[in-house]
């Protein structure tokens, strides 16, 4: 059986193993009248544009109105998915290989664990503007664009990225929950987004995650289960994480006057501690590292 998808500018095509046979992108402005011209249908639970075995008639009638940007080669798995292009790996300093292997691990997880039912949102990668935040999900959709009503945002912090790949999978499935939760109309967080209720503990550990108790901010602090571990291990068996990351020392500009004074922040509840010379402190609260600043 072969599957066609129509999604955000992009035509994918998926034989009887699941595989990716070729991407297309740059589709015309009149691309519902095309799509439903040749038999695609509207489908809601995966916002995209799908139809079963497709013609090939009606796949080469799409393909004129698109440039092929790609085609990768049969048997295509997961793994394969999160590998950048070569003409980005050429720039280290791009985020864009940054952004592009978290989205291709959001559609992952979005399968693995999901069942496919959330949303695609956008994908951010900024500086940490909270006290220590791995990352978060915008309660809103705020960004606007091709599709009506917006989209939802998942940001990941720039300074954090150096994780080791496990705990950074494990805060992208974090921020998921949250995004599932929205989509099904249940508040998981109060205080302003900060204090994580018993209603997201529920939902994490229905998607591989497993969650104790902060003082301060609840039901936070999540893990992968040891079942999450061993299926990422046997996903990406080749998998080193993300090289390019923000530092997260302030670098203090030359020629002015400078403190003496330096400042640790624990990542985990935002406890703020100062000294006077470098040292290493643990919050016995959260039983974690304080960071320098």
């Amino acid at each position: 059986m072969t599957n066609a998808y129509f999604r955000h500018g992009e035509l994918r095509v998926y034989n009887r193993d699941n595989t990716k046979s070729h991407s297309c992108v740059a589709f015309p402005a009149n691309e519902k009248a095309v799509l439903k011209k040749h038999g695609f249908k509207w489908d809601a639970r995966n916002h995209s544009y799908f139809l079963e075995n497709p013609s090939d008639e009606a796949i080469a009638a799409i393909e004129k109105f698109v440039k092929v940007e790609t085609e990768l080669p049969k048997k295509t798995t997961a793994k394969d998915l999160i590998q950048p292009k070569a003409e980005t790996v050429e720039n280290g300093a791009s985020l864009q290989t940054v952004i592009a292997k978290l989205e291709s691990l959001f559609e992952v997880f979005n399968k693995h664990f999901f069942d496919g039912e959330l949303e695609t949102p956008v994908i951010a990668v900024s500086p940490d503007t909270t006290k220590g935040a791995y990352g978060w999900c915008t309660t809103w959709k705020a960004w606007q664009g091709a599709k009506e009503g917006g989209y939802y945002e998942i940001n990941m912090c720039a300074e954090h990225l150096s994780r080791p790949f496990g705990e950074t999978c494990g805060t992208l499935i974090h921020e998921m929950v949250h995004l599932k939760n929205l989509q099904d109309g249940v508040q998981d967080c109060s205080r302003s987004g900060k204090y994580h209720n018993k209603r997201f503990k529920e939902t994490a550990e229905k998607y591989g995650l497993t969650v104790e108790k902060d003082a301060k901010y609840g039901y936070c602090r999540t893990k992968l289960t040891d079942e999450t571990v061993e299926w990422l291990k046997a996903e990406f068996p080749k998998e080193g994480g993300f090289t390019l990351h923000r530092d997260k020392k302030i670098r203090l500009a030359s020629g002015g006057k400078t403190s003496s004074s330096r400042k640790y922040v624990c990542p985990e509840c935002g406890t703020i501690i100062r000294a006077t010379k470098e040292v290493n402190v643990t919050c016995a609260d959260c039983g974690v590292d304080f960071e320098e600043r």
